[in-house]
């Protein structure tokens, strides 16, 4: 007597369904957390903070980047690295990219918790007195002997801030700095220029940048 068709292949089909199953939970539910769970990183504020040195370095200064998570997941494996600089309007030939310290971590990658606000590190602004000078140099633990990956030269200097992140886009950041000796006295002053940001698309943009009269 023959077997019927379930028989013969009820067991591999109800294997196929359950795997099949498994699989489309597996992907589906990845998908649909990632709708509604992600992380959102902002920079909320840039300034210095002002740390006592030794006998010879009267005064030194850390400029740091303060981000915070204002999303529902963690932000994993961030890292900021600077990926340009030009020195008075110049591009810097010979620059490669640089990664950045976090504060109180020695090291260049983290994981930013939902709530959470974490500085980096961009700047150490070290006055020296014997003789007057001024240095502005690049927190990183790399190239620290290249004046050009890590130092910045006299007049102003514009850089570009990558952030990146496992599980979001990268985030871009410009910041503008200016750098003074005199006589008397040795100046730095730094400020954010410009937080890029991705624009929503929209229809109306579309239209006024092919068919304006539509709009009229």
């Amino acid at each position: 007597m023959e077997k019927s068709f379930l028989e013969q292949y009820g067991t591999l089909i109800g294997t196929s369904i359950a795997s099949g199953t498994a699989l489309f939970i597996a992907v589906g539910g990845k998908w649909l957390r990632s709708k509604f769970y992600k992380a959102n990183l902002k920079v909320v504020d840039f300034k210095k903070f002002v740390q006592h040195g030794d006998k010879s370095t009267k005064l030194l200064v850390v400029w740091r980047i303060v981000l915070k998570n204002r999303g529902n997941e963690t932000a994993r494996n961030v890292q900021a690295d600077v990926i340009k600089i030009y020195d008075n309007e110049k591009k810097r030939s010979g620059f490669l990219p640089v990664p950045l310290k976090w504060t109180h971590l020695d090291n260049e990658s983290r994981d930013i918790l939902p709530g959470q606000t974490v500085y980096l590190d961009l700047f150490d602004e070290i006055h020296t007195f014997m003789p007057r000078n001024l240095e502005i140099r690049l927190c990183t633990r790399f190239g620290l002997d290249i004046r050009k990956f890590t130092f910045l030269e006299d007049g102003k200097a514009d850089l570009k801030i990558a952030i990146f992140q496992k599980n979001g886009s990268v985030m871009n950041i410009a910041i503008r700095a200016e750098k003074e000796i005199e006589i008397e006295d040795a100046l730095f002053k730094a400020r954010l220029v410009l937080l890029e940001k991705k624009r929503k698309f929209k229809w109306r943009d579309l239209v006024n940048k092919y068919i304006p009269w539509l709009l009229e």
